[in-house]
């Protein structure tokens, strides 16, 4: 145990010299290396050491890029985007839904879905489209491109398979490969948008790094 009045000031001054007054319990009255048993993260450069190698400055807990397009600090596109995720996804169930019963219903319900899924998409895109320009983080890494143009790519594909039907009640096999495709691409800009607001803490509620431009 640690002497009793060892201060955290101590301490510190301790870890500078290389050890403490702390026995090590595997060699009785030898000090314990406290750089050996507990190294200090950082370097006091902006950079720390994880458990696979420096760690960035931006990976530190509080460093993140608060959204441009937010509402008293809560960002706005993270709330927006799961509407037109989960009505675009969707499209693919009622897509096999049609296929497998060949009741209209399926078909009008795929409709509808791409069209509610269009029109949220539409604002979603234009609230992350204002991050994507005003957020040099965003633009600086892969992820923020895939979930960028990504995005794009789905809806755009969406409006083409809307077209395709022209209100009809039947769905066609090229229909329903469209609704995979767009449904496989969502995941992978949904992927890409975690890693922006988990790894790279864009879009957090709190203060903003200061060392961003």
């Amino acid at each position: 145990m640690l002497p009793a009045k060892q201060t955290a000031e101590d301490m510190m001054h301790d870890w500078d010299r290389g050890s403490t007054g702390v026995m090590d319990h595997g060699r009785p009255g030898q000090p314990m290396a406290w750089r050996e048993r507990y190294p200090r993260h950082g370097n006091g450069r902006g950079q720390r050491r994880g458990m696979s190698g420096p760690v960035s400055h931006e990976h530190r807990g509080g460093s993140g890029i608060p959204s441009r397009a937010n509402i008293f600090g809560h960002p706005i596109h993270p709330t927006l985007i799961p509407y037109p995720l989960t009505y675009l996804t969707s499209v693919l169930a009622t897509d096999i839904a049609y296929r497998r019963t060949r009741d209209p219903f399926w078909a009008r319900a795929s409709g509808l879905l791409l069209k509610a899924g269009l029109a949220t998409g539409v604002v979603a895109g234009a609230v992350g489209a204002v991050d994507y320009a005003g957020v040099k983080r965003v633009r600086r890494h892969p992820e923020g491109h895939l979930h960028a143009f990504g995005n794009v790519a789905a809806l755009a594909l969406s409006a083409w398979s809307l077209k395709r039907r022209n209100g009809s009640h039947e769905v066609q096999p090229r229909d329903t490969a469209l609704s995979a495709t767009v449904a496989l691409l969502l995941g992978v800009t949904a992927l890409a948008g975690a890693e922006l607001i988990y790894r790279h803490k864009v879009a957090p509620i709190g203060r903003e790094d200061p060392d961003e431009d």
